[in-house]
């Protein structure tokens, strides 16, 4: 615990001032200790363009394909129209700028499962724990909401950043699938992990 007689520390980027307020659209949100996940707005639209057209960070989770503007616009209005997928942003609790995004796919309500991916645009969001966060938020999510008895997700074994946080927030791994994805030039694998309800920490 802070000691109340000392100065607290400085803000630095990543960290909630001492004081800020929790906007209205987060204190409605369902958030943590850092992060709100809530819905995307109209100002988010434009940062979720350029990460999918980022390069260096696409690699990480798929092939790169330069995505249009019309595909682009097509693919996020498709989250409001098809009840088997959904997609929140992710933000700072005390900042309403858009850091990524987690979305839920091919969501059955028969097998009661879900794919599941998520997205940290900016590499100086990264390794501050906002995505642990934010999956650990969304599992949440689809164990009482959506009530879902098991998410999945598949992952390049290359990214073992990403694999540490989805451990870390409950998903175990399930296999792997060798020299499934060309990428960047080579063959990597892609390991699938999964996380059951029964099991939720």
């Amino acid at each position: 615990m802070m000691d109340v007689k000392k100065s607290p520390p400085a803000h630095s980027e990543g960290l909630p001032r001492v004081g800020a307020a929790i906007s209205p659209l987060a204190s409605l949100s369902m958030r943590s200790g850092s992060v709100v996940l809530g819905p995307i707005l109209p100002e988010d639209t434009g940062s979720i363009f350029l990460w999918l057209n980022d390069v260096e960070s696409i690699v990480l989770d798929l092939p790169y394909r330069p995505v249009d503007w019309m595909n682009y616009n097509g693919w996020l209005e498709d989250f409001s129209k098809n009840p088997s997928q959904v997609i929140f942003a992710i933000r700072r609790i005390h900042d309403p700028k858009i850091i990524g995004f987690v979305v839920f796919v091919e969501i059955s309500a028969v097998h009661r499962s879900a794919k599941f991916g998520i997205r940290i645009g900016a590499e100086t969001d990264r390794s501050k724990g906002y995505g642990k966060e934010a999956i650990r938020l969304a599992l949440t999510y689809a164990w009482k909401h959506l009530n879902l008895n098991r998410v999945r997700l598949s992952v390049f074994d290359s990214n073992r950043r990403a694999i540490a946080a989805y451990r870390a927030a409950g998903f175990q791994h399930e296999g792997t699938l060798r020299e499934a994805a060309y990428i960047n030039g080579g063959w990597t694998d892609v390991v699938l992990m999964g996380a059951l309800r029964s099991q939720s920490p």
